[in-house]
């Protein structure tokens, strides 16, 4: 697929030391991933909304607010580390306009 990105998703709660060995890793292993990119596993944008919703459910404080052109922008704890925010960033673009027309009913319920 010419022009798919790679992106890793590590859970959120993973140690930031681990998540910048990993993605280390992951930089040294890009060209063999793109030369068999149709072997790897990937999201669709409703499976990565879908991996969001949980992901606000386990952590109150992550939003999403609407910007400019009505796109959807997240909003993360302070408290987060930089692995959980690069998790959730990865999955945004993942989401892309799927992320968009969600209007994240039931979130505050679930």
């Amino acid at each position: 697929m010419p022009g798919s990105a790679i992106l890793a998703v590590f859970p959120p709660s993973l140690e930031p030391e681990l998540v910048a060995h990993v993605a280390e890793l992951l930089a040294e292993a890009r060209d063999y991933l793109r030369q068999h990119i149709d072997r790897l596993p990937s999201l669709t944008p409703t499976e990565a909304m879908t991996t969001i919703k949980a992901i606000m459910r386990q952590h109150r404080g992550l939003r999403f607010c609407r910007g400019e052109g009505g796109s959807m922008w997240p909003i993360y704890p302070r408290t987060w580390s930089a692995g959980q925010r690069a998790t959730v960033q990865a999955l945004w673009f993942a989401a892309g306009p799927a992320l968009d027309r969600d209007d994240f009913k039931g979130i505050d319920a679930g």
